[in-house]
């Protein structure tokens, strides 16, 4: 991870973490998080898997917000062109019961941006171009309990959802696998 970026991840979780958070019912889950996201079959994208961090924070017995940004970089086979991908993603997560196994639903929006380097010699950056695309997504999951003070969770988020009877905004539409333990 870049140091521009861990800086901001830990800007993020500093400012979470500053949220007071009376004892009863609220706290604080911070952690890793591996991310698998499912490529398009219709236009040949390839599977992608992320690693990064996610922090949530329980504000009720049924209701968590959760904050989580992941990064990917990838080169080409003669290493003159790099894209990095920095999917940021801030959702809502309702838990009807608490239980050993804790099921939930959830939804958000997620700031999804990738950068194409072009490098030139000496590892110098000769030329750069941003693609940022914002999105709904919503999803189901499951948390267990792995000891008093962890947790390990499994969802599934449906990406860029869209809302309408408008063909062409359904075709548009990425679905993905979303793993994050």
């Amino acid at each position: 991870m870049c140091q521009k970026m861990r800086g901001i991840v830990g800007l993020g979780l500093l400012l979470v973490a500053a949220v007071p958070t009376p004892a009863r019912a609220q706290f604080l889950e911070v952690g890793p998080r591996f991310s698998l996201v499912r490529g398009d079959l219709d236009t040949n994208t390839p599977t992608n898997r992320f690693l990064g961090g996610m922090a949530r924070l329980r504000l009720s017995g049924a209701l968590t917000v959760e904050g989580a940004i992941e990064t990917k970089t990838t080169w080409n086979t003669d290493l003159t062109q790099r894209v990095r991908e920095t999917p940021m993603q801030a959702s809502v997560l309702i838990s009807p019961l608490r239980t050993m196994l804790t099921p939930y639903v959830l939804a958000g929006v997620g700031l999804y941006s990738r950068t194409y380097d072009v490098v030139g010699a000496g590892g110098v950056v000769t030329q750069t171009a941003d693609e940022k695309k914002t999105g709904v997504h919503i999803g189901f999951g499951g948390e267990v309990s792995v000891g008093r003070h962890a947790i390990a969770f499994l969802d599934y988020r449906y990406r860029f959802v869209t809302f309408g009877n408008d063909p062409a905004a359904l075709t548009s539409a990425t679905s993905t696998d979303q793993v994050a333990v």
